[in-house]
């Protein structure tokens, strides 16, 4: 009995790999590149910025060049003295023709620090719109014209871009590729078309003013860690429509270790654990492999004919999103023949993290620990960093 529920359970964890692998594939539908507006609302574009990210001047560069008539950029740093001023100086020194600005935004020791750039960017912008951008983020020339077509066409207030992570050039940034590109894309995609719950991802949000204001602007969420989760939500529960854009913009990772892929795994496992806990805890549910291992003990004689067959069907189901979404990388052999193996790891490691939220819930942030309360709210003591109050 135990072992057919085992079976039955791991089999139950397959179909859902691949009805992820299904909805990323169908998620990819062309948008029209060359779509015409009836008007062009001006845009500012918000990115904020430490120290230097893979890619960073080539993402940068993306920004400058896209095709849309009236827009400017903002870029807000802790200090003129972080690394990645150097960069800014060089591209934006290419592009005089094209509006652009940096701000030292300092670093708030009371809230959420890319809520205070933000915050800060929003009070120097007169823009109707708000493109919010992560600095390891690359965008094809068109996204911003098709996001705001969104805006235009649907009166969306705010529009969020699925991602796709690319660039891989160790075993550390492959397992997080796999991780962003089926895990996490094919949650929130998985969220919007079949539950229709409007969960967002903060690398790139496109954001009207007017609407943002009712809140107090983006200071409103600089309480919580998972800001953009709480734009999202606070956006839909209010009633303006949110929608999911078929702009897919690039997440470049070139470089992390495998210690810097399990430390954002721990830091984003404790962040929706507190967000949800029932929702987490189905999560185990997506990982064939991790369950597989599970329930070894129970399985017996099959035991490592199912382990197998799990493997090979979960890197099966890696394998398609991987040549669907990630064309460029799929040329690179080395890169291929790694993903199998990244995945194996990946998911053995996912099977150790996802225990952490129980034993603690504090994450390292910036040199501090913070600890995180309910709804991922935060709070500063201001000798120890932490927060007790949950």
């Amino acid at each position: 009995m135990i072992k057919t529920i085992a079976i039955s359970i791991i089999i139950l964890s397959i179909f859902f790999s691949w009805l992820y692998a299904f909805i990323i594939v169908l998620g990819l539908r062309k948008k029209k590149c060359n779509i015409t507006l009836p008007h062009y609302p001006e845009v500012s574009i918000f990115i904020p910025l430490r120290n230097i990210d893979d890619g960073l001047e080539e993402n940068i560069t993306s920004v400058f060049n896209l095709d849309y008539p009236c827009y400017d950029i903002h870029f807000a740093v802790d200090t003129m003295e972080d690394p990645c001023i150097d960069t800014l100086v060089r591209v934006r020194s290419r592009f005089p023709h094209i509006r652009s600005y940096v701000i030292a935004a300092g670093h708030s020791v009371t809230g959420n620090p890319k809520i205070n750039k933000l915050a800060q960017m929003e009070r120097t912008s007169d823009a109707a719109l708000f493109w919010v951008i992560d600095s390891d983020v690359r965008v094809s020339p068109n996204s911003l014209k098709n996001l705001v077509a969104e805006y235009v066409y649907n009166d969306s207030k705010m529009t969020f871009s699925p991602i796709r992570c690319m660039g891989a050039k160790t075993f550390g940034s492959v397992m997080e590729m796999c991780y962003v590109n089926f895990f996490l894309s094919g949650s929130v995609l998985a969220a919007w078309k079949l539950l229709r719950k409007r969960i967002v991802v903060g690398k790139s949000l496109l954001i009207e003013r007017d609407t943002l204001e009712k809140f107090g602007g983006f200071a409103y969420f600089s309480d919580v860690l998972s800001e953009d989760y709480w734009l999202g939500e606070t956006f839909a529960q209010s009633g303006f429509n949110v929608r999911c854009a078929d702009v897919w913009v690039d997440n470049i990772k070139e470089t992390s270790t495998i210690k810097a892929y399990i430390d954002r795994m721990t830091r984003w496992a404790k962040l929706r654990f507190n967000l949800n806990r029932q929702v987490y805890l189905s999560e185990i549910l997506l990982n064939p492999v991790a369950l597989a291992i599970l329930f070894l003990p129970a399985l017996k004689s099959c035991a490592a004919t199912v382990a197998v067959a799990a493997i090979i069907m979960r890197i099966a189901a890696e394998y398609t999103v991987f040549f669907s979404l990630n064309k460029k990388d799929a040329r690179r052999i080395p890169l291929v023949l790694c993903i199998a193996p990244a995945v194996i790891m990946k998911d053995l490691l996912l099977l150790i993290v996802y225990f952490a939220p129980f034993f603690s819930r504090s994450v390292v942030w910036r040199g501090g620990s913070i600890k995180i309360g309910r709804h991922t709210l935060i709070g500063f003591n201001a000798e120890n960093l932490l927060y007790d109050g949950a």
